[in-house]
């Protein structure tokens, strides 16, 4: 369970050096507690229990970019997918991972891809869930130097 929920977050998560190119993912980011939950905190009416969860889970989620792949770590548990860019605009980009059978069985989808947009903020990326009855809107990541 924990392990294709590692997965789920690889599909869900995931930017920024300032670059004029499509390669601003490579390398590791982290999950960014403060930026998520002040933008989030703002938009979005959690209940006590989803607050101390995003608390309890927030700021662990490290992910790392190749240039074919997107590994997600979380606390001891590590998730790698293939990743394709399908698009880039300069500020947004837009990959596309292989869902393993887990993922699949987990979200009940048939599915053998799924589609994320990246956008970079500064020297920051966030993502925005597809699925906006997701507890947040948006979820930041910063670089690890």
């Amino acid at each position: 369970m924990k392990r294709a929920f590692l997965t789920i977050i690889l599909l869900a998560v995931s930017g920024s050096v300032v670059s004029d190119d499509s390669n601003f993912l490579i390398g590791s980011w982290v999950s960014d507690k403060e930026a998520t939950i002040s933008y989030n905190k703002e938009k979005v009416n959690w209940s006590k229990k989803q607050y101390e969860f995003l608390e309890n889970i927030l700021g662990k989620l490290k992910v790392t970019f190749t240039e074919t792949t997107i590994a997600a770590e979380l606390d001891e548990d590590l998730g790698v997918n293939k990743y394709e860019v399908i698009n880039f605009d300069g500020s947004t980009i837009t990959i596309r991972t292989e869902n393993g059978k887990d993922t699949q069985e987990f979200l009940k989808i048939d599915e053998s891809f799924t589609d994320i947009k990246y956008f970079k903020d500064g020297i920051k990326i966030y993502v925005e869930p597809k699925d906006y009855k997701s507890i947040m809107l948006r979820e930041y990541f910063k670089k690890v130097e």
